[in-house]
């Protein structure tokens, strides 16, 4: 893809990764449009320079470089010519952390402006227009980047060779694809909220592309990080949960996710999803809670078996007995209105259970009443 054209392949990742605002189609229409005229006028600057060898070597050889061969030559020759056409205080001017389209102006009217990622990225799309890209490398110094052809660097940000000793890394080519991913967003620019899914894609990208493993994992993480807080927002805890456990230290968010999901289905009244996510992190007072939830759940709707059966699992000595008193009170209902003995004692069964839930309820007093007040029938 960068081969084929570097400009729309980045452009288009700009847009789908950084979200600028004024990526839409018509402007990455005129973009394009305005890096052919910028072709063209490469080319025509390109076929009517011409370079003195002995210059050219003379000026390498202050570097310690030698041209090796005639293919070395020309190909040296062609990266000079797009040094000169594009150096500073001509067409191009160096602006820091823009965004790519700012170098995509149009030549014949305006100053193209990037940073060293954007104007190497420029310099190799110019190179692809005649050779190979796997015959250029990008180096990668503190804080900047420039392009590393055959043991010289090529300084794109003011159009000079260069050796560089003190550098990080030495790369492929196709690593500038990850470092402009990883590159700073233009504070010029307005940004649209990117979608974490849509980030995730972007560092999953770089990574698979990229060398350095340990840099890119760092911005994987973060990644993983922003889509797992955001899924919790959501309440959409399975995915947050998966992203979660992708990250190195998950512990104290993977606590609070499985807590948030508890305590969000409790709420809904889903018991049992919400134990499930209680138990999964092995949380007994989340557990107690949740248990304490669904007993009151039944209390209220008066279904006092069920309520009893949770409050006595808990061991909640207080709900148990408001469980007996409750039940005690559904029965006291049915004789709170006989006037005679005669139908008193048609409900002597009633009267049992009441003495029953009297002695349950630790209220022996009320029991021994109960118990005196039946042995008139």
């Amino acid at each position: 893809l960068i081969q084929e054209n570097l400009v729309v392949t980045n452009l288009w990742l700009e847009k789908q990764f950084k979200g600028y605002k004024y990526l839409t189609k018509h402007t990455r229409k005129k973009l394009y449009k305005n890096a052919s005229i910028l072709v063209e006028k490469f080319k025509n600057y390109e076929q009517t320079t011409t370079i003195n060898k002995q210059e050219l070597e003379n000026y390498l050889l202050k570097f310690s470089y030698t041209i090796k061969n005639k293919e070395d030559e020309e190909r040296l020759t062609y990266i000079y010519k797009i040094m000169l056409f594009l150096r500073p205080n001509g067409i191009y001017e160096y602006l820091e952390s823009a965004s790519f389209g700012k170098l995509l102006k149009n030549p014949e009217k305006e100053k193209l402006l990037g940073d060293c990622n954007q104007i190497v990225t420029l310099y190799i799309f110019l190179y692809s227009l005649k050779y190979p890209l796997r015959s250029l490398k990008i180096k990668l110094l503190p804080q900047h980047v420039c392009i590393h052809y055959n043991g010289i660097d090529i300084e794109a940000t003011n159009a000079t060779f260069q050796l560089y000793t003190k550098y990080t890394h030495i790369l492929p080519i196709t690593e500038i694809i990850s470092t402009n991913l990883l590159d700073t967003v233009d504070f010029r620019d307005k940004t649209l909220k990117i979608d974490p899914r849509v980030f995730v894609k972007g560092a999953k990208l770089a990574y698979q592309i990229s060398s350095i493993k340990d840099i890119i994992t760092k911005n994987l993480q973060v990644a993983y990080h922003n889509i797992a807080v955001e899924s919790l927002q959501k309440h959409e805890f399975d995915t947050a949960i998966y992203y979660i456990n992708k990250l190195n230290n998950n512990t104290e968010l993977k606590q609070q996710a499985y807590n948030n999901a508890a305590i969000y289905y409790a709420d809904k009244k889903k018991y049992k999803k919400a134990l499930y996510y209680a138990s999964e992190i092995n949380d007994q007072k989340l557990k107690h809670y949740i248990k304490t939830q669904e007993g009151w759940h039944y209390y209220q709707k008066n279904n006092l078996k069920k309520a009893l059966q949770i409050f006595t699992e808990i061991q909640n000595k207080e709900m148990i007995k408001a469980c007996y008193s409750k039940m005690y009170k559904n029965i006291q209902k049915k004789v709170a209105n006989i006037t005679t003995l005669k139908d008193h004692k048609a409900h002597k069964n009633d009267y049992r259970k009441m003495i029953d839930l009297a002695k349950k309820m630790e209220d022996y007093d009320l029991a021994q009443k109960l118990e005196k007040f039946i042995s008139q029938f």
